[in-house]
């Protein structure tokens, strides 16, 4: 893959979620310098990624040559984006955050097995399970903030 499109890629997505964090920090109220709001930091944070994000593009596009990139297991990357999408659009709409939680990890153990046999269907679904009702507790119990 070309290095610099790549990066013009990467350098739009990071510009967009800039823009829409200084959009959502303002929403909270900024103030002023002697009062700040709750937006206050979160917008200076965006701002600073932002103008980070343009300096980055600038230079990449002043560019000429155009080197190239190889991404070891990019399928495979695209394919774990696609279930974390999957896992917080389903887990937005559906809710019952532990059992996608406990679906999104046995799935995602899955795919990075070598193998999928019965037994390491099992070991991945004890696993899953595991780390599932540990948050579980841990939030529900632990910190008293129920998901």
């Amino acid at each position: 893959m070309n290095a610099k499109l790549l990066n013009t890629v990467a350098s739009i997505i990071i510009l967009m979620i800039g823009v829409i964090y200084i959009r959502s920090s303002a929403a909270l109220g900024i103030g002023t310098a002697e009062n700040m709001g709750a937006g206050f930091y979160p917008s200076i944070l965006a701002g600073v990624l932002i103008i980070f994000t343009i300096v980055n593009l600038v230079k990449t596009l002043k560019k000429k040559e155009a080197e190239k990139v190889d991404i070891p297991n990019g399928k495979l990357i695209l394919l774990t984006i696609g279930i974390m999408a999957l896992f917080i659009l389903s887990w937005s709409f559906v809710g019952f955050f532990y059992i996608h939680l406990f679906l999104f990890l046995l799935i995602l153990y899955s795919v990075y097995s070598e193998r999928l046999r019965k037994e390491f269907i099992v070991k991945n679904s004890f696993v899953a399970a595991s780390i599932t009702i540990s948050i579980f507790v841990i939030f529900n119990f632990v910190l008293k903030l129920p998901l």
